[in-house]
C-alpha cells in the first residue's frame, strides 16, 4: 500500500480528489494536521486513516456504485450526524452513497467528528496543557506547531468546547 501524494494533476482519480477534499475540510476548520491524516490505495478502494493509523473510511468510486464506508466502530458518530447508511453484509462497514468527490463537503461535520474521535483514541500519552497555554487561551485554539505534542493536548478540546481556564478569554473561575 502506498501513501498518496496530491499534486492536482490531470491523472488524479476520483478517490484522490475525495481525499484532497478531506484535507481541505480539516484545514478550513483548523483542527486537522496533515501529519495525522494518511491515505492508502488498496486494490478495490482507498483507505483514510486518522491519528495513529486508525482506519476510518474506505472510498470507492465504481461504475455502478460509489460510496464511502465508515468502520462499524464509528456507528454512533454517523447516527449523531443523522447520516443515512446501509450496512455492508460481509464486513459490517456502514456505506454512505456518493456521486462525486465534492459530495464529502456535505459530510463536513462527520469528518471533523471522526478526526477528533480518532485523536481521542490515541490520547494514552495525553496531557492537560503545555507551556503555550496562555497563547492558546488568547486565540482560542492550540498553537503548538509540533504534531507529536498537539495531538496529545487535552486543553485544545476544552477550548473547542468553549472552556477557557487562562488568559484574556478566561471564563472558568477557581
Amino acid at each position: 500500500m502506498e501513501q498518496l501524494g496530491f499534486l492536482n494533476n490531470v491523472n488524479d482519480t476520483k478517490e484522490d480528489l475525495f481525499c484532497e477534499n478531506i484535507i481541505k475540510i480539516l484545514r478550513e476548520t483548523d483542527i486537522g494536521d496533515d501529519a495525522l491524516t494518511s491515505f492508502k490505495n488498496n486494490k478495490n478502494y482507498t483507505t483514510v486513516l486518522f491519528g495513529e493509523n486508525i482506519v476510518c473510511l474506505k472510498i470507492k468510486f465504481g461504475k455502478k456504485l460509489s460510496f464511502f464506508a465508515v468502520s462499524p466502530r464509528f456507528k454512533k458518530i454517523l447516527q449523531k450526524n443523522n447520516i443515512l447508511y446501509t450496512v455492508e453484509r460481509s464486513t459490517m462497514w456502514l456505506r454512505v452513497k456518493i456521486n462525486k468527490p465534492s459530495d464529502i463537503f456535505m459530510y463536513k461535520q462527520l469528518i471533523i467528528d471522526l478526526y477528533n474521535f480518532c485523536l481521542e483514541l490515541n490520547s494514552g500519552d495525553s496531557f492537560d496543557c503545555c507551556s503555550r497555554y496562555m497563547q492558546c487561551s488568547d486565540i482560542l485554539k492550540c498553537v503548538n506547531p509540533y504534531p507529536e505534542v498537539y495531538k496529545y493536548c487535552k486543553y485544545k478540546t476544552k477550548l473547542k468546547n468553549g472552556i477557557i481556564f487562562y488568559g484574556k478569554n478566561r471564563n472558568v473561575q477557581n
